[in-house]
């Protein structure tokens, strides 16, 4: 027995689709384990969609009435869904009080079938309406914090397998690439106006205009001290030899 609105006892409020009809056959009863005859698997099921519309069915005289008799009985009990749904989770009942060792369809797979006709059976209710699949959600989901530590260590890994196989110039544009990203995150982190925030020569107010880190420029276009100076370094390297580093014009990509 199911819990539902016991208007729906008399009065149906929705018939129960005929290919709903036939996949419960194919998909939940004729899979469904049993340790009897087939005949004895589908008197059962029989009796309880013919006690769903009102009747009594009696036993047929071979498997194959069996079958007949019962596929008439189901297209009978389709006349009200919520009686329709509550035969067939009595029947399934019906089979585990017979052996529970084993077993019935497992709801979610006779829920599955079910779904078109909006019907589900989460014993003891009737459940109407679509019903949620489960999702699966990941048991530990890394901080921000650990997301950015792994994209450092990843980096400062990639630049030193870089420099161990003799690519210095694709080495230092890696590192390059992680401080700019690392000083473009602080620097949004400033953007947020009436808030403290720590920065060179202690907290600040984000109204006032801190002093700004050399190589990292400011948010009113200034820049540190250091910045010209870094500048003028980087683009005055040069080697005389092929097989070391020759450094120009840093540009913004990452390989470059």
């Amino acid at each position: 027995m199911l819990y539902f609105d016991s208007a729906w006892r008399y009065a149906s409020p929705a018939e129960m689709p005929s290919e709903i009809i036939e996949a419960i056959l194919t998909k939940v009863i004729a899979p469904a384990p049993f340790d009897g005859p087939r005949q004895d698997l589908l008197e059962i099921f029989k009796r309880r969609f013919a006690h769903a519309q009102g009747q009594t069915a009696s036993r047929s005289s071979s498997e194959s009435w069996a079958e007949s008799d019962l596929h008439g009985y189901m297209r009978g009990a389709a006349a009200n869904a919520p009686l329709f749904v509550e035969a067939l989770h009595d029947a399934l009942m019906d089979l585990y009080g017979r052996n529970p060792l084993l077993g019935t369809p497992p709801w979610a797979h006779v829920n599955s079938v079910l779904a078109p006709s909006g019907y589900a059976i989460q014993p003891p209710n009737l459940v109407v309406g679509r019903v949620a699949l489960p999702v699966q959600v990941p048991q530990t989901v890394p901080s921000l914090d650990a997301e950015a530590n792994e994209l450092v260590q990843r980096s400062l890994a990639e630049s030193e397998s870089l420099l161990n196989n003799g690519k210095y110039r694709l080495a230092v544009q890696e590192i390059l690439w992680l401080l700019e990203t690392v000083s473009t995150a602080f620097l949004e982190l400033t953007r947020f106006r009436g808030h403290l925030f720590f920065g060179t020569g202690g907290v600040h107010h984000a109204e006032t205009s801190p002093p700004v880190p050399g190589g990292i420029p400011g948010t009113d276009d200034r820049t540190g001290a250091c910045r010209a100076q870094a500048r003028g370094t980087v683009e005055g390297v040069r080697t005389d030899r092929a097989d070391h580093l020759q450094l120009g014009r840093a540009g913004r990509s990452r390989h470059g």
